[in-house]
C-alpha cells in the first residue's frame, strides 16, 4: 500500500511541476494578447489551466490523508508539516488571488474588440495573475526534493533550508514580474513580446539551476559515502539505560575480528557460486537472473541445531559484488554478510568463507547484502532450514519450502514455478509448509484450503501449543516467514498464493484432482493466537 501511494505521489509531484510551470508561462504571456478578442480567449483558457493544476495538487493532498489514516507518524510527519504547505499555499493563492483577476480580465474583454487599452494591459501584467502558478511549480520542485531526500526522523531545523529557498525563489519571481508591471504602468511604456529573449533567459536560468543542483548532488553523494572505519557505538544511544559506550580509536576492534569458529571440521559444508544465468520457469518463460549455483532460488541449506556450518561463496561474474546474509539467523558479527559493515563485498573472481554454529531452529533464508534490493530482486537468495538436533516427529514428514517472489517481466512465482504445482502426499502424513516472502514492499497473502491447519512458527520461532484454524489466511510481510502444519487428509489440499487458483501448490494422494473451492477467509491474527494458552501459563 505504502509503495503504491508513494509512486502515485511521485508521479503527481512531477505532473504538478509541469502543469504549474506551463500555466505560469501562459499567464505571463497574457500581456501580449494583442487584441481584446484574443486576450478574452487566453483569459478563459487560463482559468481552465487553474483546474489542471488543481488535479495533481488534490491527488497529493488525498494521498497524504490516506497515509495519515493508515500508517504511523514516522511515515507522514514530513508530509503534513512540509509537503502540505508546499501544495496548499500555492493552490489557495491560485484560486483566491489569480483566478478572480483572470475572471475580471475575461469579463473586461468580453464582447469587445480592437486593440487593448492601457488599463487592460495593466491588469493582464499584474504579478498576482502569474506568481501563484510559478510559486506552485517551485513548491512542486521543493516537494520532489523532499520525496527523494526524506527527512527521517523529522527535525524542522534540518528541513527549513529548502523551504527558505522556495520562499526566496518565489520572492525573486515576484520581483521580476512586479518590475514588468511597473514598466507597463508608465504612460510611455511599449513592451514587445520577444520569444527569443524569453527562451534565452529561460535557458540561462535552467543552466544556473542545473549547475547549483549538480554541485549540491555531488557534495551530498560524497557526504553519503560510508567511512573507512565505523564505530559500533556511534550515534545516539537510547532506550538501553546501561553504561554509556565510548569509542576509543586506539583500542577499537574491527567487527571482522568477531568471527565464527575458525578451527574444527565442519558438520556441514556448502559451496555457493554467484553467477548470471538465464533460467527457464515452469511456464517456459525465461528470466535473466543472478543466481546461486545457476538456479532460482539458490540451493536449500539444511542443517541441525548445534552443527558447525561452513559456506564458501564464489563470485563468478556479479560485477557489483555479492555476499551472503543469513536472514533471521544469529551469527557472529563477521559472518553476517553485510557489505561495507561486517565485510567487503566479494568481487568477481574472489571467494569468501563463512563459518558459524547454527544455534537457532526454524525457517530462515539467505541472500546477498551487497546492493541487496537489486540482488534479491534478480535472484540471489535461497532457503535455510535449521532442524532440531533431535527430531520432534517420528516417521516421514512432508516438508515443503515455499519461497514467493516477483520476477521481472513474469510476475509472481513460487521459486521457479509460475504455474500450478502438484505434489503427491500420502494421507495421514504430517505436512509442514515453510512460507517465505522474498518480495520487497509486498505483504503476501497465503490461503490454505481443504483442511484445518496450525501456524506452527513465525519468523523462525516455534509457537506454543498453536490452535487449529480453518477459513483463515496468513499474511507475511517482506522477508517474513510462517510455518503451516496439518495432517494430510484423503482429499486434495490447496495452498493459494494471493487467494486465487492461478498460482499455488495442490497436494493430493496421487498428485491429481481438482482444486478445492477457496472460501471467504479471515486474516490470521498473530497477536491473539494462542491467547488463552499464554494466559493460563502466566
Amino acid at each position: 500500500m505504502f509503495s503504491f501511494v508513494s509512486n502515485v505521489v511521485l508521479g503527481c509531484a512531477l505532473l504538478l511541476i509541469l502543469l504549474s510551470w506551463i500555466a505560469g508561462s501562459k499567464a505571463a504571456r497574457l500581456l501580449y494578447g494583442g487584441s481584446a478578442e484574443r486576450l478574452n480567449r487566453k483569459a478563459r483558457k487560463q482559468m481552465v489551466w487553474a483546474a489542471y493544476v488543481t488535479l495533481p495538487a488534490a491527488a497529493l493532498i488525498v494521498a497524504t490523508f490516506i497515509i495519515v489514516q493508515s500508517m504511523g507518524p514516522v511515515f507522514w510527519e514530513d508530509r503534513v508539516l512540509l509537503h502540505l504547505p508546499l501544495i496548499v499555499i500555492p493552490l489557495l493563492s491560485i484560486w483566491v488571488l489569480a483566478v478572480p483577476r483572470q475572471w475580471k480580465l475575461w469579463r473586461a474583454t468580453h464582447k469587445t474588440s480592437g486593440p487593448l487599452s492601457a488599463e487592460i494591459r495593466l491588469q493582464a501584467a499584474h504579478p498576482l495573475i502569474i506568481v501563484p502558478f510559478q510559486m506552485s511549480a517551485l513548491g512542486g520542485v521543493t516537494l520532489f526534493y523532499f520525496l527523494l531526500v526524506t527527512p527521517v526522523t523529522l527535525h524542522l531545523s534540518s528541513a527549513i533550508v529548502p523551504i527558505l529557498i522556495w520562499i526566496a525563489a518565489t520572492a525573486a519571481v515576484w520581483y521580476v514580474h512586479d518590475r514588468r508591471w511597473q514598466k507597463v504602468s508608465r504612460p510611455d511604456s511599449f513592451i514587445v513580446y520577444q520569444p527569443w529573449r524569453r527562451r534565452l533567459r529561460a535557458l540561462g536560468i535552467f543552466c544556473i539551476a542545473a549547475g547549483i543542483a549538480g554541485v549540491a548532488m555531488f557534495i551530498e553523494s560524497q557526504n553519503s559515502k560510508l567511512p573507512a572505519v565505523m564505530s559500533m557505538s556511534e550515534g545516539a544511544m537510547d532506550f538501553g539505560g546501561g553504561t554509556e559506550l565510548k569509542h576509543d580509536a586506539k583500542s577499537a576492534v574491527s567487527v571482522a575480528m568477531f568471527t565464527g569458529p575458525r578451527e574444527g571440521t565442519p558438520d556441514r559444508k556448502f559451496t555457493l557460486t554467484a553467477e548470471q544465468q538465464t533460467v527457464t520457469l515452469s511456464s517456459g518463460k525465461k528470466v535473466d537472473a543472478w543466481t546461486y549455483n545457476g538456479q532460482i532460488p539458490g540451493p536449500e541449506l539444511r542443517m541441525k541445531q548445534g552443527e558447525l556450518v561452513e559456506v564458501t561463496l564464489i563470485n563468478r561474474d556479479i560485477e557489483d559484488g555479492a555476499t551472503i546474509h543469513w536472514h533471521g539467523l544469529d551469527v557472529p558479527n563477521a559472518e553476517d554478510g553485510v557489505a561495507g559493515v561486517t565485510q567487503d563485498a566479494v568481487m568477481p573472481g574472489e571467494k569468501h568463507v563463512y563459518r558459524f554454529i547454527a544455534e537457532q531452529t526454524g525457517t530462515f533464508w539467505y541472500h546477498s547484502h551487497q546492493e541487496s534490493q537489486e540482488a534479491v530482486s534478480k535472484g540471489l537468495f535461497g532457503p535455510l532450514i535449521v532442524e532440531p538436533a533431535l527430531p520432534a516427529e517420528s516417521g516421514p514428514v512432508e516438508d515443503l519450502t515455499v519461497m514467493t517472489h516477483v520476477w521481472d517481466g513474469v510476475g509472481f512465482a513460487i521459486g521457479s514455478y509460475d504455474t500450478l504445482q502438484r505434489k503427491q502426499v500420502t494421507p495421514g502424513t504430517p505436512v509442514r509448509l515453510r512460507l517465505i516472502n522474498t518480495q520487497d514492499w509486498v505483504r503476501q497473502k497465503y490461503v490454505l484450503t481443504g483442511t484445518s491447519f496450525r501456524v506452527a512458527a513465525l519468523d523462525g520461532t516455534e509457537l506454543h501449543e498453536p490452535e487449529d484454524l480453518r477459513d483463515s489466511h496468513v499474511v507475511v510481510s517482506t522477508g517474513g516467514r510462517a510455518d503451516l502444519t496439518f495432517i494430510m487428509p484423503d482429499h486434495p489440499v490447496f495452498l493459494s498464493i494471493g487467494g486465487n487458483k492461478k498460482l499455488g501448490i495442490l497436494l493430493s494422494r496421487d498428485g491429481t484432482g481438482e482444486i478445492p473451492d477457496i472460501p471467504k477467509t479471515e486474516l490470521f491474527d498473530a497477536l491473539n493466537y494462542c491467547r488463552d494458552v499464554y494466559a493460563s501459563d502466566v
